[in-house]
C-alpha cells in the first residue's frame, strides 16, 4: 500500500484553455495522471485569471500540466 506521501507526489493540476487568450490556466483540480478520466469533468466552470470572464469547460478543453 502506498503511504500518503506516494500518493500526493503523484498529483498534478487540471488545467483549461482559455478561449479569449488561448493559454492554459489552473482549475484547483489536481488529479493522478494514471487514473485521471476527463469526462467525469463534463459542466464545469472557472473564472479565469487571465482574462477575468467565467468560462465553462468540459473534457475537449481540459489537459494536465505536469
Amino acid at each position: 500500500m502506498e503511504d500518503s506521501t506516494e500518493f500526493e507526489d503523484q498529483l498534478v493540476d487540471v488545467i483549461v484553455r482559455c478561449p479569449v487568450t488561448d493559454k492554459f490556466f489552473p482549475t484547483g483540480i489536481t488529479a493522478v495522471p494514471e487514473s485521471f478520466i476527463s469526462s467525469q469533468l463534463e459542466g464545469n466552470s472557472s473564472r479565469c485569471p487571465l482574462c477575468g470572464q467565467t468560462h465553462r469547460w468540459g473534457d475537449s478543453e481540459v489537459a494536465l500540466d505536469n
